[in-house]
């Protein structure tokens, strides 16, 4: 997890304020990451990958802060808080397999249904009471936000006379950013 934090009661006066966190998740493409094989008269073999996946990114403004900027127009500065995930996902797997009577299988999974950006105001997201400020003449952005490029590959090769072949890839990403 990654947490960018602007303090308890914390008192900011400057031109710009930039408070970002940010999770990178890389799993580069080396080609195949997982090659598997089996033979013999009767032949019953898999191979099997699980990624779960979890990211917490967090960029909070906790009570009682104040982060002013000093200028008086609006081209003056800005306050940026942001959180940001990136996930690099590149997965291949291969199994081979025969005999006289043959079943293999091969899958692939990712589960990215745990990952969170999140900008919050105030030390606690159920209470109202935070008493921070942000005050700018000029623009004040928040942004939380996730990015994925997922590759997923499964082959398999099944030869003999009676052959059952099994291939299941399954990328499952839903971001929570708020």
């Amino acid at each position: 997890s990654s947490t960018a934090r602007i303090g308890d009661s914390a008192q900011i006066i400057a031109a710009d304020v930039s408070a970002a966190s940010v999770n990178n998740f890389i799993k580069d493409d080396i080609g195949t990451n997982m090659d598997g094989t089996a033979g013999g008269a009767i032949t019953i073999a898999g191979i099997e990958s699980d990624t779960d996946l979890n990211l917490t990114t967090l960029t909070v403004v906790e009570n009682g802060a104040s982060v002013r900027l000093n200028g008086t127009s609006a081209d003056d500065g800005r306050i940026e808080l942001s959180a940001f995930n990136d996930i690099v996902f590149h997965e291949r797997v291969a199994f081979k397999g025969g005999g006289v009577g043959s079943g293999i299988g091969a899958s692939s999974t990712l589960d990215a249904k745990d990952v969170v950006a999140r900008v919050q105001i105030g030390t606690s997201p159920a209470t109202s009471d935070a008493n921070v400020l942000l005050q700018s003449s000029g623009e004040i952005a928040l942004r939380a936000n996730s990015t994925a490029d997922v590759t997923v590959a499964v082959s398999v090769d099944n030869y003999g006379g009676l052959t059952v072949s099994v291939a299941d890839a399954v990328v499952e990403v839903n971001p929570t950013n708020d």
